[in-house]
């Protein structure tokens, strides 16, 4: 720009204002970022733990009761007191609320109740099946709670094949 001679050129503008020195941040430690992330994998141990905990009572659990059905099953179904009250048996289901294992005296106990389902109606068997010291030898005692009240069925004396025997009669 050209000014006529003997003008005052206007003043320049004030220089741009120097930038401020970068302010240098304190270096994280990271400390927090460990701690949530040992949370984190603590929390998911944990829940596998549980997990894992359930499944295998559930698994074992579920094993016992079938083992106690399928021996407490035919001896239900060719017994002539539950017969005349149910009629033909149509379903035996185990109630897993009720279904309890322990040991006595150095014998396993297992005690459970069966839901028992006939063409006549409804009925519950309790079951307590005991294993002798030896393993060689179980009881097992039935009692059938109908419309009539609990009612016992026996007790039968059984060995590793499953044979089993009233207990009271001759072998």
């Amino acid at each position: 720009m050209d000014y006529p001679p003997g003008s005052v050129p206007p003043p320049m503008s004030a220089p741009p204002p120097v930038p401020a020195a970068p302010m240098l941040q304190p270096r994280k430690s990271g400390v927090m970022k460990w701690v949530l992330i040992g949370c984190g994998a603590a929390t998911v141990l944990g829940v596998l733990l549980c997990g894992t905990g359930i499944y295998l009572v559930y698994h074992f659990g579920s094993k016992a009761i079938q083992e106690v059905v399928a021996k407490a099953k035919p001896l239900i179904e060719t017994n002539e007191k539950v017969k005349a009250e149910l009629g033909e048996i149509k379903e035996i289901k185990p109630r897993l609320s009720e279904f309890s294992a322990e040991k006595v005296n150095g014998q396993a106990v297992v005690k459970c109740t069966l839901d028992v389902v006939g063409e006549r109606g409804k009925g519950v068997v309790r079951v307590e099946l005991t294993g002798e010291k030896d393993g060689n030898t179980s009881y097992v005692t039935l009692t059938f709670e109908g419309a009539q009240g609990p009612v016992p069925i026996g007790t039968w004396r059984g060995d590793r094949e499953d044979h089993w025997t009233p207990v009271g009669e001759q072998d």
